[in-house]
């Protein structure tokens, strides 16, 4: 039988593929860096990007990207496909596909997670891991029709991608990939994301408002912004919108409606999980997430 929507239709795989978003989780404290957002004065006139020029990186990170491999060319940002994680930050930004066409690689599990032996399988050598991760790697400009096999021979039901696990005896990829090795998960679950959730990465700065399709934030954090907003005189209303501008009138979720416990970096499991609710509402928009 073939797998429908709550309306009865046959998915369309190829159209999930093609609209599933990338989103990038930033700390506030990052983002609202004293190069783009000074003490005393205005933000540049240009929107920032998406870099390490804006957002930096950790030593840690470049440590996991030598294990694996991934050093040259220098990752700028990383995504995961269609999903946020809260322990990466209290800021999530979705995006079209308009971001494909930077340099970049997409693979379909967390390389940090399989560098760090997080995931199963665990036990690769450090020349496997990297092998995996160079076998799997698709490019940025071309990683939806794999994408696509992917949802088809794991997931069914697509909807599962967001939901459960997917199908350990799939015909699709390596016999180690991660997504078809049980797991073993903090909440004692048969699930832990990381193992089959796409990762993607850019190589080049991307500008935080091109293909933007919506955000979300802490309340403080979206009453932070408008203290950025310019001061309109009568005679410069016929001014172009500031980036800061254009970024509030940008769909938002405000992630303080969902009461619940914050990780690290402020941000609640529940609330992310509403930001990937409305990922969902716009692959399916008449099915109940």
């Amino acid at each position: 039988m073939t797998p429908q929507d709550n309306d009865g239709k046959d998915f369309d795989f190829e159209k999930i593929a093609n609209n599933m978003p990338l989103v990038t989780v930033i700390p506030e404290d990052w983002f609202f860096s004293e190069k783009f957002f000074p003490k005393d004065g205005h933000p540049p006139d240009e929107p920032p990007k998406l870099g390490i020029a804006w957002l930096g990186k950790d030593s840690d990170t470049r440590d996991v990207e030598k294990k694996c491999g991934l050093g040259d060319p220098e990752p700028e940002r990383y995504f995961f496909v269609g999903r946020a994680d809260p322990e990466f930050g209290g800021m999530a930004f979705a995006y079209n596909s308009h971001i494909d066409a930077r340099k970049g690689e997409v693979t379909p599990f967390d390389t940090g997670a399989l560098g760090l032996r997080s995931i199963i399988p665990g036990d690769l050598a450090e020349d496997r891991i990297r092998a995996l991760i160079e076998e799997t790697t698709e490019s940025l400009a071309k990683w939806r029709e794999s994408f696509k096999g992917f949802l088809v021979a794991f997931f069914p039901d697509p909807r599962d991608y967001f939901h459960g696990r997917p199908r350990a005896d799939a015909d699709w990829g390596p016999s180690d990939l991660p997504a078809r090795h049980k797991q073993l998960a903090w909440d004692k679950k048969n699930e832990f994301p990381y193992a089959w959730t796409w990762e993607a990465r850019i190589h080049e700065p991307h500008p935080l408002l091109d293909g933007l399709l919506f955000w979300g934030a802490p309340h403080s954090t979206h009453d932070k912004l408008r203290n950025y907003l310019p001061r309109r005189d009568s005679w410069s209303s016929w001014a172009e919108p500031s980036w800061v501008e254009r970024l509030l009138g940008t769909d938002y979720i405000d992630f303080d409606t969902i009461p619940e416990k914050s990780g690290p970096n402020n941000a609640s499991h529940g609330s992310i999980r509403v930001f990937e609710e409305e990922i969902e509402r716009r692959l399916w928009p008449v099915a109940s997430v």
